[in-house]
């Protein structure tokens, strides 16, 4: 799998030997300890070399801003720890006695060891960079422009589901394996958002999925309705699921930085009706609410060519569902004798207009 230096065309620093130095200054006389086992010995190690390598970072990050020796110690005496700080305190303990033993050493010796420090810092920066830019890209989740048509029957298959695919093929199987629950659950989210329910019915190892429109009247085939039907149904199945699942509970060092989920939508607007395009904007601001009470934080990447859809966010802002920080706009462009295309962002204000818009977008040009 491509890491992030291969994407980016980046080479993170060897600092592998420097590690390894570390580990062997540190932990030099570990083998004299003759009362410990062979993994009382390698446990010890371990737990005293990521002491070290996070001592490292830590003093690296000062030096990386300029700071000296007198300044990194008194930034993490304890008179100047604060509060959110205190469950370092092992940590700061630690550094203050690596600070104290740098003292001791000569001059070339202290340059060789902030050397390594900065590299450490560096080396931690940038994995953490990779970690959360391949967390980021697991949770994306796309659907594509133009959605599977409706059939009358699928076969049934006894598949474990975990989510539709990107052109709702799949749609069937998924809701089948739903169970009574959530299923229910799904019917009263598409009952209240869009004003009809999803059905699914077996028949002699077959599956047809079917719209209900009134609850008087019989449930008609997706395959008799219109063909919105079958473009929108993907969509908002994907939504509804994802922004329902229970978010695995953090830790309380992740604070606030979750990586959000993500998902990506070309011309959500084909072949439905504005009215129709309108409640999904509608549904797409509900979902993000909806995700933020399970615990995640929902990204919506739309690509969109629909007056309704832009408007509709517009009137999303103007009655205080959204803030005007809360939808960016980006825009592309390609300028009258120009090869290239162009890239811009615009914006809402806050009563819901959208700020800079390209004339002639919507209407042909005169």
């Amino acid at each position: 799998r491509r890491g992030a230096p291969s994407i980016f065309e980046f080479l993170l620093p060897d600092i592998s030997g420097e590690y390894e130095y570390l580990r062997k200054n540190f932990c030099e006389n570990l083998d004299k300890i003759s009362k410990l086992s062979k993994e009382q010995k390698k446990l010890y190690q371990d737990v005293v070399f990521t002491e070290v390598c996070n001592c490292a970072v830590l003093i690296g990050e000062y030096l990386c801003q300029g700071r000296s020796l007198p300044e990194i110690a008194d930034e993490i005496s304890p008179r100047n720890l604060s509060q959110k700080r205190l469950y370092h305190k092992s940590l700061y303990d630690r550094a203050r006695d690596v600070l104290q033993r740098m003292w001791d050493m000569n001059n070339d010796e202290r340059q060789y060891a902030y050397t390594i420090f900065k590299r450490c810092f560096f080396y931690s920066s940038f994995s953490q960079i990779e970690k959360y830019l391949a967390s980021y890209f697991r949770q994306i989740h796309y659907i594509a422009p133009l959605r599977a048509t409706a059939e009358r029957y699928y076969r049934m298959r006894n598949l474990a589901i975990d989510e539709i695919d990107y052109q709702g093929k799949n749609l069937p199987a998924f809701l089948n394996s739903l169970s009574n629950q959530r299923l229910t659950d799904f019917q009263q989210w598409t009952q209240e958002h869009f004003g009809f329910k999803v059905v699914v019915k077996k028949d002699e190892g077959h599956l047809s999925v079917h719209v209900a429109l009134d609850e008087d009247r019989d449930s008609i085939n997706l395959a008799d309705m219109g063909f919105g039907y079958s473009q929108i149904l993907p969509i908002i199945t994907q939504l509804w699921d994802l922004s329902t699942r229970k978010a695995i509970p953090r830790t309380p060092s992740d604070g606030n930085n979750r990586v959000p989920l993500v998902i990506a939508i070309e011309q959500p607007e084909l072949h439905l009706h504005p009215a129709l395009q309108a409640k999904l904007v509608n549904a797409f601001v509900e979902s993000i609410k909806l995700a933020e009470k399970n615990g995640y934080s929902l990204q919506l990447l739309l690509e969109t060519h629909s007056q309704t859809i832009v408007n509709q966010f517009g009137l999303s802002i103007a009655d205080k569902t959204l803030a005007p920080e809360d939808v960016s706009v980006v825009l592309f462009e390609k300028p009258f004798g120009q090869s290239q295309t162009g890239i811009r962002t615009s914006f809402y204000d806050d009563l819901g207009y959208l700020q800079d818009w390209p004339i002639g977008f919507f209407a042909p040009g005169v």
